[in-house]
């Protein structure tokens, strides 16, 4: 279980712009569930999974239309997965493009696995459910198989196909929507939900194949997990400010930046492990000032410098309100 799990907002975008073209208040959604609605349009931010159960939850209830999963699909682009995206779509085959969905299945969600693997005559791809207390509705799942159904039908072509496919769900009033989104023999109240491929289409060479740009994409997105995997928001922001400081131009938006979220939500996180943005620039100052005054024979102006204080004033006033002493005591002292 994970407590803070978040999803991807330019895949959350999707679901968003099918329920505007509805009609429904989204703005309002997020606003009510104390969520930042300007995150959709930061397509490296993060939106926590419970706003996202609620969307779902609200498009479906609203819509009463048991396939409405499958319209999501209407509004899919290759940047709804950042550079996962345009990885998948440089992929050499479509094997190469899932086995990248696994590999970096963090990037999209951090509650929900994907799984891929070879039978003696066809290749899966399962889309196992989120663990509680994260229960999304079915339509859920529906959008997820209808996404995958898009993107092989982009970077294979038209005369793509799956074998079969197997979907928990039980079989709905519109299931020959279902039929024709799919194109393929579907079996409904399965086990699972899983994707079949023949050998012959997933190992197939791709028309969009660039091993280059699937490179290039890959690496952004391993830099961003890096970023993401890095424990607490307080423990990445203070790793932020000893990168920044020296530069003289570090502030709340510039960190909030660098840490793929808005300054509200920033804020937000913060709040909820205790502290504030000020509160770890004092602290993080406060720790490299004593290290530099230490064991560095620097002089104070410099020291300030490396501090991120544009006056060495205003540096002797923290200096003292930490120590007691003025830097040039502290030092002959130490």
């Amino acid at each position: 279980m994970f407590p803070g799990a978040s999803r991807l907002s330019s895949a959350i975008l999707i679901l968003v712009r099918l329920m505007e073209s509805l009609g429904m208040d989204v703005r309002k959604q997020f606003r009510d569930l104390g969520a930042d609605y300007e995150l959709l349009h930061e397509p490296s931010a993060r939106i926590p999974d419970e706003v996202v159960i609620q969307l779902w939850e609200t498009l479906v209830e609203k819509s009463g239309d048991p396939c409405i999963g499958l319209r999501t699909a209407d509004f899919w682009h290759p940047t709804s997965l950042h550079a996962l995206g345009f990885s998948w779509m440089a992929s050499a085959t479509l094997k190469e493009a899932l086995e990248r969905a696994v590999r970096y299945n963090h990037f999209i969600t951090q509650n929900q696995r994907f799984e891929f693997d070879e039978t003696a005559s066809c290749f899966r791809f399962t889309f196992n459910e989120s663990e509680a207390p994260f229960i999304f509705p079915r339509e859920f799942y529906d959008a997820g198989m209808s996404f995958v159904k898009t993107m092989c039908d982009e970077s294979y072509g038209p005369e793509f196909t799956f074998l079969r496919v197997d979907m928990r769900r039980p079989e709905p009033s519109c299931s020959d929507q279902f039929r024709g989104r799919f194109k393929a023999p579907i079996v409904f109240g399965a086990e699972s939900n899983t994707l079949y491929f023949s050998k012959e289409i997933i190992l197939k060479s791709l028309p969009t194949a660039n091993a280059d740009l699937a490179r290039v994409n890959e690496e952004i997105v391993a830099a961003y997990l890096e970023q993401i995997d890095q424990g607490t928001v307080s423990k990445q922001v203070r790793m932020r400010l000893i990168e920044q400081l020296s530069s003289g131009h570090v502030s709340q938006d510039s960190i909030a930046s660098s840490l793929f979220m808005s300054t509200r939500t920033l804020q937000r996180k913060l709040q909820e492990e205790g502290t504030s943005y000020k509160e770890l620039l004092s602290e993080t100052r406060h720790e490299l000032a004593m290290r530099y005054m230490s064991s560095s024979s620097s002089p104070i102006s410099e020291v300030a410098y490396l501090l991120g204080f544009s006056e060495v004033g205003n540096f002797t006033r923290a200096f003292k309100r930490w120590t007691g002493m003025a830097p040039t005591e502290y030092r002959s002292r130490h």
